[in-house]
């Protein structure tokens, strides 16, 4: 599945940068989402959570009820399918690679190198809870 997916991959980034000497940049992939203003991007949590992330804030791990709070934003996802029976104005949309590109170059223009050896995927949700 892609939990284990993403941990290979960047099992694999990580090595590589190391062992090759490159730089290693890394960014949430929640943040990849754009759309018209304003929004936020949703992931299904599954067992009645969302992972919520709004632009110039962590990601979160709510409640599905908390998205009575966005009822003014437009909620990106691309999991409509599980959350598509929600009220709300959804939008199924996939990640848009033009920005993660510029927060990219931002990050190695900033110098905002992530050391290959201390690689950690965030988890907003313990996997037994």
């Amino acid at each position: 599945g892609s939990y284990t997916g993403i941990r290979v991959a960047s099992s694999i980034g990580a090595t590589l940068a190391y062992s090759l000497s490159i730089p290693l940049i890394t960014i949430n992939s929640m943040e990849g989402y754009s759309y018209k203003t304003p929004f936020v991007t949703v992931f299904d949590a599954k067992r009645g959570k969302v992972y919520l992330f709004e632009e110039g804030f962590e990601p979160k791990l709510v409640p599905v009820e908390e998205l009575q709070l966005y009822k003014n934003f437009y909620l990106l996802t691309p999991h409509f399918e599980s959350l598509h029976n929600r009220e709300g104005n959804w939008v199924e949309i996939g990640p848009d690679f033009s920005k993660i590109g510029s927060l990219l170059n931002k990050k190695f223009e900033n110098k905002e190198l992530t050391d290959p050896t201390n690689v950690h995927l965030i988890y907003l949700q313990n996997p037994l809870s």
